[in-house]
């Protein structure tokens, strides 16, 4: 495995492409899915990574550069000045919230690189927790009771806003990618350790806890294009979570569920939104599906399930971004 330690060193080793290059900033498991499914349909891939330990890393696809941390704001500057080495204006994929932040802070990179991102406001508001859940609401998706704490109303330091908590809830961070995911609380005095756990966390969102486990919990994605139409809608069921209950996807399967397909379509409906997109629903004992969470500008552990069930999500923004047809399916089996 060559790994690249200077943006001047892959230069050299990058010959003058057909097409433009793809660049996939973190080779988790679907930075892996992003890579393989470029690479094989001919697109020269670029896959930027920290953490050379991890299994997925080992792919003999892409060209592999080494940035000391691929989640610090020292990405944009590196992201920058590869820019600047390629041939041909590149395409950008990033693999979690923190870089979709980076990135969307930087507005050189909207000028240096295609992005499957909205609008830079309208990211940021999707992005942030507290502003999502009453967008959603606004929208017309139910949304489970969400109160918005601060750390100090966390802790029971002050009352505030945590009267209007209910409880059992589920406790998230307002800025993702903190040192606390997800966690069920019972009571205040739980709350209270939670926040005790993790003081980098200055705002924490209460949202009431919808019962059931890991099978529960359903899912939509689509590619928007520079017209706003979605295509390659998909709907999927997690089968296992890791953490159970709170967490990324283990396992996942497609789904015929035309009417959660719907449902998430409301939450962009009117927002002129573009770009790589999904919502996350919960279902409860009638089956009704509630709104859980956005992901936006970016995909997610699910990928590969969508592409496996036929719609290539990392082509089909390739094409839209780049005008070049990749010959990439989209109706989901």
């Amino acid at each position: 495995m060559t790994v690249h330690r200077s943006v001047e060193s892959l230069r050299r080793a990058l010959a003058d492409p057909v097409r433009p290059p793809a660049v996939v900033v973190g080779l988790c498991a679907h930075g892996l899915a992003i890579v393989r499914s470029l690479a094989r349909r001919g697109v020269p891939v670029i896959a930027v990574e920290s953490n050379w330990s991890q299994p997925s890393a080992r792919t003999r696809y892409g060209m592999k550069l080494h940035h000391d941390d691929v989640h610090s704001p020292s990405l944009a500057a590196f992201l920058e000045g590869l820019a600047g080495a390629l041939p041909a204006q590149p395409v950008l994929f990033v693999t979690n919230d923190r870089m979709v932040r980076v990135v969307n802070e930087a507005a050189r990179l909207r000028e240096l690189y295609r992005v499957p991102f909205p609008r830079a406001d309208l990211l940021l508001q999707l992005i942030e927790k507290d502003t999502l859940g009453p967008l959603a609401e606004r929208q017309g998706l139910r949304v489970p009771r969400t109160v918005t704490v601060s750390a100090a109303e966390a802790r029971g330091a002050t009352p505030g806003a945590l009267a209007a908590a209910v409880f059992p809830c589920v406790v998230k961070p307002a800025r993702p990618m903190s040192s606390l995911k997800a966690e069920i609380v019972r009571d205040r005095e739980g709350l209270a350790q939670v926040a005790a756990a993790h003081p980098d966390v200055d705002r924490f969102l209460l949202q009431q806890w919808i019962d059931g486990g890991d099978e529960r919990v359903v899912f939509a994605a689509w590619y928007f294009d520079r017209d706003g139409r979605p295509r390659g809608a998909f709907a999927g069921q997690k089968i296992r979570q890791v953490p159970r209950t709170l967490g990324n996807s283990s396992a996942a399967r497609g789904i015929d569920r035309p009417d959660l397909i719907e449902e998430g379509l409301k939450l962009f409906r009117g927002l002129d939104y573009h770009g790589i997109a999904s919502v996350e629903f919960k279902l409860d004992a009638t089956g009704a599906p509630w709104f859980i969470e956005a992901t936006v500008g970016r995909s997610d552990y699910w990928l590969k399930t969508m592409i496996v069930n036929g719609v290539d999500l990392p082509a089909l923004a390739y094409e839209d971004l780049t005008g070049i047809s990749l010959h990439a399916p989209e109706r989901q089996r």
